[in-house]
Protein backbone atom coordinates (compact mmCIF):
# COMPACT_ATOMS: atom_id res chain seq x y z
CA UNK A 1 0.00 0.00 0.00
CA UNK A 2 2.82 2.41 0.82
CA UNK A 3 4.62 1.64 -2.46
CA UNK A 4 1.54 2.76 -4.41
CA UNK A 5 1.59 6.20 -2.85
CA UNK A 6 4.45 8.49 -1.89
CA UNK A 7 7.01 5.72 -1.24
CA UNK A 8 7.40 4.22 -4.72
CA UNK A 9 11.02 3.20 -3.96
CA UNK A 10 9.61 0.40 -1.77
CA UNK A 11 8.94 -1.52 -5.01
CA UNK A 12 12.67 -2.07 -5.49
CA UNK A 13 13.85 -5.63 -4.79
CA UNK A 14 16.46 -4.88 -2.14
CA UNK A 15 14.29 -2.51 -0.11
CA UNK A 16 13.02 -3.69 3.26
CA UNK A 17 10.47 -2.09 5.52
CA UNK A 18 10.12 -2.82 9.24
CA UNK A 19 7.12 -1.60 11.20
CA UNK A 20 7.12 -1.66 15.00
CA UNK A 21 4.04 -1.27 17.11
CA UNK A 22 5.02 0.67 20.23
CA UNK A 23 1.82 1.61 22.01
CA UNK A 24 -1.06 -0.83 22.06
CA UNK A 25 -4.39 0.67 23.05
CA UNK A 26 -6.15 -0.72 26.12
CA UNK A 27 -9.83 -1.61 25.93
CA UNK A 28 -12.41 -2.20 28.65
CA UNK A 29 -14.46 -5.43 28.37
CA UNK A 30 -16.85 -7.21 30.75
CA UNK A 31 -17.04 -10.93 31.48
CA UNK A 32 -20.19 -12.32 33.13
CA UNK A 33 -20.66 -15.93 34.27
CA UNK A 34 -17.00 -16.89 34.60
CA UNK A 35 -15.13 -18.10 37.67
CA UNK A 36 -13.62 -14.60 37.92
CA UNK A 37 -16.34 -12.42 36.40
CA UNK A 38 -15.74 -8.71 36.17
CA UNK A 39 -14.48 -5.86 34.06
CA UNK A 40 -11.06 -6.28 32.48
CA UNK A 41 -8.69 -3.78 30.91
CA UNK A 42 -6.94 -5.73 28.16
CA UNK A 43 -4.94 -5.09 25.02
CA UNK A 44 -6.91 -4.12 21.92
CA UNK A 45 -5.36 -7.25 20.35
CA UNK A 46 -7.17 -9.51 22.86
CA UNK A 47 -9.62 -12.17 21.72
CA UNK A 48 -12.66 -13.90 23.21
CA UNK A 49 -10.59 -16.96 24.22
CA UNK A 50 -8.00 -14.72 25.89
CA UNK A 51 -10.65 -13.08 28.05
CA UNK A 52 -12.23 -16.45 28.92
CA UNK A 53 -8.77 -17.64 29.97
CA UNK A 54 -8.25 -14.56 32.16
CA UNK A 55 -11.64 -15.13 33.80
CA UNK A 56 -10.90 -18.79 34.55
CA UNK A 57 -13.55 -20.09 32.14
CA UNK A 58 -17.23 -20.71 32.85
CA UNK A 59 -18.12 -21.35 36.49
CA UNK A 60 -19.78 -24.60 37.62
CA UNK A 61 -23.33 -23.80 36.53
CA UNK A 62 -22.57 -21.99 33.28
CA UNK A 63 -22.37 -23.10 29.69
CA UNK A 64 -19.38 -24.03 27.56
CA UNK A 65 -21.62 -24.26 24.52
CA UNK A 66 -23.70 -21.09 24.46
CA UNK A 67 -21.34 -18.18 25.20
CA UNK A 68 -22.52 -14.87 23.77
CA UNK A 69 -20.44 -11.91 22.62
CA UNK A 70 -22.51 -8.74 22.99
CA UNK A 71 -21.57 -5.57 21.16
CA UNK A 72 -23.79 -2.48 21.25
CA UNK A 73 -26.48 -4.51 23.07
CA UNK A 74 -26.67 -7.07 20.24
CA UNK A 75 -25.45 -10.65 20.15
CA UNK A 76 -22.84 -10.65 17.41
CA UNK A 77 -21.41 -14.12 18.03
CA UNK A 78 -22.44 -17.31 19.81
CA UNK A 79 -19.48 -19.41 20.82
CA UNK A 80 -19.39 -23.18 21.37
CA UNK A 81 -16.12 -24.05 23.13
CA UNK A 82 -16.63 -27.74 22.28
CA UNK A 83 -15.72 -26.88 18.67
CA UNK A 84 -12.33 -25.76 19.94
CA UNK A 85 -11.82 -28.45 22.62
CA UNK A 86 -12.72 -31.37 20.36
CA UNK A 87 -11.67 -30.18 16.89
CA UNK A 88 -9.21 -27.34 17.46
CA UNK A 89 -11.55 -25.01 15.56
CA UNK A 90 -10.75 -21.38 16.50
CA UNK A 91 -13.17 -19.68 14.10
CA UNK A 92 -15.07 -18.11 17.03
CA UNK A 93 -11.94 -16.61 18.59
CA UNK A 94 -12.56 -13.09 17.32
CA UNK A 95 -10.96 -9.87 18.47
CA UNK A 96 -12.65 -7.86 21.19
CA UNK A 97 -13.58 -4.18 21.02
CA UNK A 98 -13.96 -1.58 23.73
CA UNK A 99 -17.24 -2.05 25.59
CA UNK A 100 -17.80 -5.68 24.55
CA UNK A 101 -19.54 -8.01 26.98
CA UNK A 102 -19.03 -11.76 27.10
CA UNK A 103 -22.05 -13.39 28.70
CA UNK A 104 -21.89 -17.02 29.81
CA UNK A 105 -25.45 -18.14 30.65
CA UNK A 106 -26.33 -21.23 32.73
CA UNK A 107 -26.10 -24.56 30.94
CA UNK A 108 -29.22 -26.07 29.36
CA UNK A 109 -28.55 -29.71 30.17
CA UNK A 110 -25.78 -32.16 31.02
CA UNK A 111 -25.33 -35.91 30.78
CA UNK A 112 -22.73 -38.17 32.36
CA UNK A 113 -20.99 -40.74 30.17
CA UNK A 114 -18.93 -43.58 31.60
CA UNK A 115 -17.95 -47.17 30.93
CA UNK A 116 -16.34 -48.38 27.71
CA UNK A 117 -15.98 -45.08 25.87
CA UNK A 118 -12.82 -43.15 25.04
CA UNK A 119 -13.51 -39.90 26.97
CA UNK A 120 -15.56 -40.42 30.09
CA UNK A 121 -17.07 -37.34 31.66
CA UNK A 122 -19.89 -34.85 31.83
CA UNK A 123 -21.09 -33.52 28.48
CA UNK A 124 -23.19 -30.45 28.00
CA UNK A 125 -26.23 -30.54 25.74
CA UNK A 126 -26.91 -27.58 23.45
CA UNK A 127 -30.64 -28.25 23.65
CA UNK A 128 -32.84 -29.91 26.28
CA UNK A 129 -32.22 -33.24 24.53
CA UNK A 130 -29.79 -34.59 21.98
CA UNK A 131 -29.25 -37.86 20.14
CA UNK A 132 -27.28 -40.54 21.93
CA UNK A 133 -25.18 -40.93 18.79
CA UNK A 134 -24.08 -37.28 18.95
CA UNK A 135 -23.06 -37.57 22.62
CA UNK A 136 -21.10 -40.76 21.88
CA UNK A 137 -19.34 -38.92 19.04
CA UNK A 138 -18.32 -36.13 21.46
CA UNK A 139 -16.79 -38.77 23.73
CA UNK A 140 -14.58 -40.13 20.94
CA UNK A 141 -16.68 -43.27 20.52
CA UNK A 142 -16.50 -46.77 21.92
CA UNK A 143 -13.42 -48.59 23.19
CA UNK A 144 -12.58 -52.01 21.75
CA UNK A 145 -14.22 -53.66 24.81
CA UNK A 146 -17.57 -51.86 24.42
CA UNK A 147 -20.78 -53.80 24.01
CA UNK A 148 -22.77 -51.81 21.48
CA UNK A 149 -25.74 -54.06 22.24
CA UNK A 150 -25.81 -53.10 25.90
CA UNK A 151 -25.96 -49.37 26.64
CA UNK A 152 -27.76 -48.44 29.84
CA UNK A 153 -29.40 -45.05 30.47
CA UNK A 154 -30.28 -44.12 34.04
CA UNK A 155 -32.93 -41.42 34.04
CA UNK A 156 -35.11 -39.69 36.62
CA UNK A 157 -38.78 -39.65 35.63
CA UNK A 158 -41.68 -38.76 37.93
CA UNK A 159 -39.28 -38.61 40.88
CA UNK A 160 -38.07 -42.18 40.29
CA UNK A 161 -34.95 -43.65 38.78
CA UNK A 162 -35.61 -45.73 35.68
CA UNK A 163 -33.20 -47.78 33.58
CA UNK A 164 -33.50 -47.79 29.79
CA UNK A 165 -31.52 -50.33 27.74
CA UNK A 166 -30.46 -49.23 24.28
CA UNK A 167 -28.94 -51.32 21.49
CA UNK A 168 -26.87 -50.19 18.51
CA UNK A 169 -29.95 -49.94 16.25
CA UNK A 170 -31.46 -47.24 18.50
CA UNK A 171 -28.36 -45.05 19.03
CA UNK A 172 -29.31 -42.60 16.26
CA UNK A 173 -32.97 -42.24 17.22
CA UNK A 174 -32.75 -42.25 21.03
CA UNK A 175 -32.55 -38.80 22.65
CA UNK A 176 -30.75 -38.30 25.94
CA UNK A 177 -32.06 -35.72 28.40
CA UNK A 178 -30.65 -33.46 31.08
CA UNK A 179 -29.43 -35.54 34.02
CA UNK A 180 -29.13 -38.86 32.18
CA UNK A 181 -26.30 -41.19 33.16
CA UNK A 182 -25.10 -43.26 30.24
CA UNK A 183 -23.19 -46.48 30.86
CA UNK A 184 -21.57 -48.32 27.96
CA UNK A 185 -21.03 -51.82 29.28
CA UNK A 186 -18.22 -54.24 28.45
CA UNK A 187 -18.57 -57.23 26.18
Amino acid sequence: MLSKSLYTYLKQENTRLTITLENIKTINVTLIGAINSGTYNVSSLSTVFHLLYLGGGPDTINSYRNIKLLRDNKVIKEIDLYEFFLNGNKKNNINLRNGDIILIPPYTGRVTLYGEIKRKGIYELKEKSSSLFYILELSGGFTEKASKLNIEIERIESERNIIINIDSDSIHSFNVQDGDKILVKSI
